[in-house]
C-alpha cells in the first residue's frame, strides 16, 4: 500500500427500516450494496480508522465502531494517493462536513437513472451544488480530488456507478 491512500466502501444498512430502501435500490441496481463511504485508515486524522459519509441526514464523520454499528460493509477498494491529494481530500471532507444529506438529489439521480435507460444522457435535475449532498456523489468528487477520471455529473452518480468505475480503472479490491 502506498504511504497515502484511503478506502472507498460500498455497504449496506444494518436497520430494518434502511434495509427496505437499501433493498429496492440494490433491486433496480442489481447489486449487493446501497451506499458509499470513505475511511480514513488509522494515522491519518486519528490513532483508530475514521468514516467519512453522507447517511442519517447529513455528510458526517465517525468512528469505525459507530459506523460498524449501523452498516455492513460488503467492499472496500484501496485508493493511493499523493500526499497533496490527501491534503485536498481532508480539506474537503472537513469544510463539507455537517451539510444535509440531499433527499431531492437522490430522486434526481433515479430521473437521470431512468433517462438513461431510456437512452437520453442527462445530468441530475434537483442537483444542488454542494449545498447538500448524497453518499455516491461524495465517494465520486473525493475519487475527482485523488486524481481519478470521473466522467459526467457526479450527483447522477449511484453507488454502483462508483464502484464500476473503480473496477474499470483496476483499482484493488481488499474486501
Amino acid at each position: 500500500m502506498s504511504k497515502f491512500g484511503y478506502i472507498l466502501g460500498a455497504s449496506i444498512p444494518s436497520g430494518a427500516l434502511s434495509k427496505v430502501s437499501a433493498s429496492a435500490l440494490m433491486a433496480v441496481e442489481g447489486c449487493d450494496y446501497s451506499h458509499i463511504h470513505i475511511e480514513f485508515p488509522a494515522g491519518v486524522i486519528a490513532s483508530h480508522a475514521v468514516m467519512f459519509d453522507a447517511r442519517n441526514g447529513q455528510v458526517n464523520f465517525s468512528s469505525e465502531m459507530v459506523f460498524d454499528g449501523h452498516m455492513e460493509t460488503v467492499r472496500q477498494y484501496y485508493i493511493p494517493c499523493t500526499e497533496k491529494d490527501m491534503s485536498d481530500i481532508l480539506a474537503f471532507c472537513f469544510l463539507y462536513c455537517g451539510i444535509n444529506y440531499s433527499y431531492k438529489e437522490l430522486a434526481g439521480a433515479c430521473i437521470a437513472r431512468v433517462a438513461s435507460w431510456l437512452g437520453k444522457a442527462m445530468d441530475n435535475p434537483f442537483g444542488d451544488g454542494m449545498r447538500t449532498e448524497m453518499c455516491s456523489s461524495i465517494g465520486a468528487r473525493i475519487l475527482k480530488l485523488s486524481g481519478v477520471e470521473v466522467i459526467g455529473d457526479v450527483q447522477a452518480k449511484s453507488p454502483k456507478d462508483v464502484i464500476q468505475l473503480l473496477e474499470s480503472q483496476g483499482f484493488e479490491r481488499i474486501q
